[in-house]
């Protein structure tokens, strides 16, 4: 089972996207970088250290690109678990953070 290990956070349109809502983008961003990393399951860190983030137009991605990733220690149920977590977290910070018109734009 191949797993896309990738999270991407959109706020549309990108054009109407503030300097203050980009910003707040790019701190979620980090920080959703840091939980992952700080929960990633670790042997020799390799994998630990293969998480990028990656400013998009309209939100950020984080990928992993350790050939492996899908398969570290815990399987893919931990993969998943720490993945969903770190999303939901992300996106409750986003709502919680970002002015109205915007998370009205994106519900």
């Amino acid at each position: 089972m191949l797993l896309d290990l990738q999270i991407r956070l959109e706020v549309e349109p990108a054009p109407s996207v503030d300097d203050v809502t980009r910003d707040t983008l790019e701190i979620a961003g980090a920080e959703a970088e840091r939980r992952i990393e700080a929960r990633w399951p670790v042997d020799t860190g390799r994998s630990r250290r293969a998480w990028t983030l990656r400013p998009t137009a309209d939100g950020f991605e984080l990928s992993n690109s350790a050939p492996y990733a899908a398969y570290v220690k815990g399987g893919a149920s931990i993969v998943d678990r720490v993945l969903e977590d770190v999303a939901e977290e992300t996106a409750e910070r986003l709502a919680e953070t970002l002015p109205p018109s915007i998370l009205a734009e994106v519900s």
